[in-house]
């Protein structure tokens, strides 16, 4: 058995993932599997990773899913390892990145679950900023419904022995598309059975552009987040009128995100849609109003 299996899931990275592949190969922690799952990428991601040869890379080209959850289970059901590292195939880690999250689990048996921080950089390579996740103490359910999707997929490592029960894989549920993961951190929490740890190192780089899948399906996106977040309102006690304001808030905001990858991708009567959503979810939001007014007269503002 493998100390750490490494879990990489990818879709049309064909730019990316000999990147991606390489800073796994290039890891000063060397006792690892890596499991490629390229869910019927119709690019040259398949010519890319075919390029690579190494006795622990198993690869699985699969019929397209569409749903990054079922590429990520079928790899869980393939991993050995004691440890399960998630990675998207457009993304890279420093050196040592798996190094350093097994120090942790070592010296902190208790740990079931792990995140580090990540750089968000454009597809130049070029880096916009520091992302950095947790800290995950207290109440972790109720911070991830107030903070957000704290952890980000290629900087989660978690024990294996978490997805021994059926109820604890990704959902394959299509509503849950590219919020997928952010639903089981939320599942897993809640149930108050796991550790989670944040560890505030920069091992990875995340990458965003415009084909990228929360990009380029902004609107979905946006319906699927807004689906997950009155799921586990509905969830909540009566009482906890507090929680119940903050995640209205939340949900506006996340329309606002839409309403600006549209304007991004310059598709103004989109954006100007979702711009209206989010000021009749939460009126008193005041920065939809300027950007409103910009989509209005179609100008391009910035996502990141």
């Amino acid at each position: 058995m493998k100390d750490i299996s490494v879990v990489m899931t990818t879709y049309m990275h064909g730019r990316f993932i000999r990147a991606a592949i390489e800073s796994v190969l290039a890891q000063t922690f060397k006792d690892y599997e890596l499991i490629i799952i390229n869910d019927g990428s119709p690019d040259n991601t398949d010519e890319e990773i075919l390029k690579v040869k190494d006795p622990r890379i198993a690869y699985i080209k699969q019929a397209p899913s569409g749903l990054p959850a079922i590429s990520r289970n079928r790899g869980i059901s393939r991993a050995t390892g004691r440890l399960i590292a998630f990675f998207d195939g457009d993304d890279t880690w420093h050196p040592s990145k798996l190094e350093r999250s097994l120090e942790v689990f070592r010296e902190e048996p208790v740990v079931d679950i792990l995140c580090h921080d990540l750089n968000l950089i454009k597809d130049s390579g070029k880096i916009l900023k520091r992302t950095s996740f947790g800290p995950y103490e207290g109440d972790v359910y109720r911070q991830l419904l107030v903070e957000g999707n704290s952890l980000g997929i290629s900087g989660t490592v978690m024990k294996r022995s978490i997805f021994s029960e059926d109820t604890c894989f990704f959902s394959e549920d299509k509503r849950l598309f590219t919020v997928e993961d952010y639903e089981l951190w939320l599942r897993l929490a809640k149930s108050r059975r796991y550790h989670f740890y944040y560890l505030p190192e920069i091992l990875g780089e995340h990458r965003v552009f415009e084909e990228s899948a929360s990009l380029a399906n902004a609107g979905k996106n946006a319906s699927n987040m807004v689906y997950l977040l009155e799921q586990n309102l509905e969830t909540l006690a009566t009482h906890d009128n507090d929680l119940k304001k903050i995640i209205k808030k939340k949900k506006s905001k996340v329309m606002f995100g839409a309403a600006l990858a549209y304007n991004y991708r310059r598709e103004f009567s989109e954006s100007v849609k979702w711009h209206l959503m989010t000021i009749k979810e939460y009126p008193i939001y005041s920065k939809p109003y300027l950007t409103f007014l910009a989509t209005i007269l179609r100008i391009r503002l910035g996502y990141i």
